[in-house]
């Protein structure tokens, strides 16, 4: 069974892996699978898509894994560790703390933040999930109205087809556009590391009644965990 430290850090897994393919289905670019791993002392998540939108949406799509982790921690009365996050590897040409600030407005945004938390549960479920799966729970939020979404700041340059519209920013669809833009997220995406980080409640957790919360006391079938 988990420890309190080590049931966050699979909740953090679990949100981070399921926002960056929330926001990714957004912005028109449904990803073909995600995962989240349980070893003996090890947990990973990852994410694998082929891009085709604008590289700043693409990178608000990588920042909203770190901040979706940050507002799961928040709801448990936490705090972000105080050890440098690893750096995302960001596509030239894109403006990082820009990709950040709107990435936190898209993760505060309460339809987004439901699809990705019914996202994260299904994968609590089920550890790895296709393309059609992802699409199957996001299909049920109006993730075509998210307004932080519509307002994400990209370079004037940035052509009107990959702007963000009605119903979120459409790719193009020249049939070798994928070809000569073979963008992998599970290049970008790194693994979630897991090493126990003793003091980290600090006292300060809070029990939570979302079924999320609830489930991470539990290991998944088949997976056994040991502490530090």
């Amino acid at each position: 069974m988990f420890s309190r430290d080590e049931r966050v850090e699979y909740g953090e897994a679990l949100i981070e892996v399921a926002a960056r393919a929330t926001v990714s289905h957004l912005f028109g670019n449904p990803l073909d699978k995600t995962w989240v791993d349980v070893g003996d002392d090890w947990i990973r998540s990852g994410a694998r898509g082929r891009w085709s939108g604008s590289d700043q949406h693409l990178a608000i799509a990588l920042e909203v894994g770190r901040a979706g982790a940050h507002r799961y921690l928040d709801d448990l009365g936490l705090r972000p560790t105080d050890t440098q996050p690893a750096a995302i590897d960001h596509p030239n040409g894109v403006n990082p703390e820009q990709a950040r600030e709107d990435a936190v407005k898209i993760m505060g945004d309460p339809t987004v933040w439901e699809a990705t938390m019914a996202l994260a549960e299904r994968l609590d479920r089920q550890p790895d999930l296709n393309r059609a799966e992802i699409i199957g729970v996001l299909s049920r939020f109006p993730l075509h109205d998210v307004r932080p979404a519509r307002e994400a700041v990209v370079p004037a340059k940035v052509p009107e087809k990959l702007r963000y519209g009605p119903n979120g920013v459409q790719p193009p669809h020249h049939p070798t556009h994928q070809d000569r833009l073979p963008f992998h997220l599970d290049d970008i995406v790194r693994e979630a590391e897991t090493a126990s980080r003793p003091g980290r409640m600090g006292g300060r957790a809070r029990t939570g009644a979302a079924a999320l919360r609830e489930r991470l006391g539990r290991m998944r079938p088949g997976a056994r965990r040991t502490g530090q």
